[in-house]
Parts: structure tokens; C-alpha cells; sequence
């Protein structure tokens, strides 16, 4: 139970860096009702009804045993490492996971993903509740419909490649998905970007090509350069494309937050580069 305790408070004690904390923070904001914050002490959230489970589980130290089995060496695994929960009368509630990746044999590569997967997860949970307290204070017992969940899919582990992606949806009037990837190549052992991988400008191209022709069979969803009102953020979306992971067959697939480049009814476009 002392090692228990001392798991869980390492991991409620690990704070964000600066530059991480306000890229989460100005994506979260981006789909908030309102901007509103108060900082307030922690009391605040305590004074009403609410369920807080925090569940560290044992799988990771489970997994470790598993990788000194010589014949599961080379095997990688991706694992929930912490998980936060919140719920309440009022309508608030989160569903926060720390993914972290077992049994690379660079283990400084692995510990760096951990530590800005963790990262990731910490200031996520703290601007929840930083806005909870805001809401609170705004709207006393009100209903108010609030919610993050933070989740995450592999999308390819094979002999080659490691991707995941890191999915964040916030809920208020609406819901709205951010996406986070990260890409290891097993064999060179280091963390890759699209650069790596694909020519920026043949990729776009070929994404522009496909939109126009899935516009044609879905009643001109996609924004186009050349659109009036959205061209300008598909533009800015398509110069600085960033996001992407490697399918099973080692094909490229770049991919679009919801309303970067399409109505948000199309949800998180995405464009395999063959």
C-alpha cells in the first residue's frame, strides 16, 4: 500500500512544461463556450458533490516481468500508466489516461515518450479543473454540461513502426477531437516526423487532389484553398501539415484536426500518401 501511495503521488505531483501546458491549453480553448478563468483554491472543487477515482494500475510493473522473458525481448507494448476519473451531479466529468510505451531497448527514448506522454495527461487534468472551479463559481449548482476524455489508439505496432495516437475530446455545447501522434522507428530507434517519411509539398498535392474529388461525391464537405470564407484556414492547415502516423501496410496517413479542413460533421480527416 506505501508503494501505492507513493506511485499515486508522483504522478498527481508531476506539473507540465511550459511550452506543452499552453499548447494544450489554447487547443482546449479553442472549443470552449467561454474563456472564462478564476484561480481559486482547490476547496472550491471539494465543496460540491463529485466522484474522484485516480487509478494507478499494475500493469506496467507486470509488463516489465513479462520483457525479461527472453522469448517477448524485442516486444513493445503500449499501457494505460495512470488514469483519472471525475464525475458529478452538475454535469462535469473526465475521463483522463497516461498511455506509456514498455520495452523499447532505447530506454532514454522511452522514458522521454513517458515523461511528455504523463506531461500531456497532468495539464490536461489540471485546466479541467481549473475550469470546473471557474464554472463553479460562474454558475454556483447549475447544470453544466463539461467534459474532457483523453484517450488513446495504436494505430500500427509491427516490426517496423510504433504509432499511437493521443486522442483529446472536450464536450460543451458541442464535441470537438484533438489529435496527437507520435511515430517511433523501431529499427533507428528515434521518434520521426513527417519530414522522415514524406515530401510536405508531393503530400499536398496529392491531399488536395483527393478533397477535391471526395468534394465531388460528398457535396463539397472539404474547404477549399480558393473558398471564401474557410480557404484561408485550410491554406494555413495545408502549409503546415504536422500530424500524421504509419498504417500497417508503411503507407503515410496524414491527418486533419475536425473543422481544420472540412465541416466538422466529417470529423478527423485523413489521407493515406501511397
Amino acid at each position: 500500500m506505501k508503494e501505492f501511495d507513493k506511485a499515486k503521488q508522483e504522478y498527481l505531483n508531476i506539473k507540465a512544461s511550459d511550452n506543452l501546458s499552453k499548447k494544450v491549453e489554447n487547443n482546449m480553448k479553442k472549443v470552449k463556450v467561454k474563456n472564462i478563468i478564476f484561480r481559486k483554491s482547490m476547496g472550491a472543487v471539494a465543496s460540491f458533490a463529485l466522484v474522484a477515482i485516480i487509478a494507478l494500475n499494475s500493469v506496467p510493473a507486470f509488463a516489465q516481468t513479462m520483457m525479461k522473458n527472453p522469448y517477448l525481448k524485442n516486444v513493445v507494448n503500449v499501457l494505460t500508466f495512470g488514469r483519472f476519473q471525475f464525475d458529478s451531479d452538475e454535469g462535469y466529468s473526465a475521463d483522463i489516461k497516461t498511455a506509456g510505451v514498455e520495452g523499447l531497448e532505447n530506454t532514454e527514448l522511452e522514458e522521454l515518450i513517458n515523461k511528455e506522454l504523463s506531461k500531456n495527461a497532468t495539464t490536461i487534468k489540471d485546466k479541467f479543473i481549473e475550469d470546473v472551479v471557474a464554472f463553479k463559481t460562474t454558475y454556483g449548482n447549475k447544470n453544466v454540461n463539461h467534459g474532457v476524455v483523453l484517450d488513446y489508439d495504436v494505430k500500427t505496432n509491427n516490426n517496423d513502426y510504433l504509432s499511437i495516437d493521443v486522442i483529446l475530446t472536450t464536450t460543451d455545447a458541442s464535441a470537438a477531437e484533438e489529435h496527437y501522434f507520435y511515430t517511433i522507428d523501431k529499427k533507428s530507434e528515434k521518434i520521426i516526423v513527417l519530414e522522415d517519411v514524406c515530401n510536405k509539398d508531393n503530400a499536398k498535392k496529392i491531399i488536395l487532389d483527393e478533397m477535391k474529388r471526395r468534394n465531388q461525391e460528398e457535396n463539397g464537405a472539404y474547404f477549399m484553398p480558393d473558398d471564401e470564407l474557410a480557404g484561408f484556414e485550410t491554406t494555413q492547415a495545408l502549409n503546415n501539415i504536422e500530424k500524421f502516423y504509419i498504417n500497417e501496410n508503411g503507407n503515410v496517413v496524414i491527418c486533419f484536426n475536425e473543422g481544420e479542413i472540412a465541416a466538422n460533421s466529417m470529423g478527423s480527416p485523413e489521407f493515406e500518401i501511397k
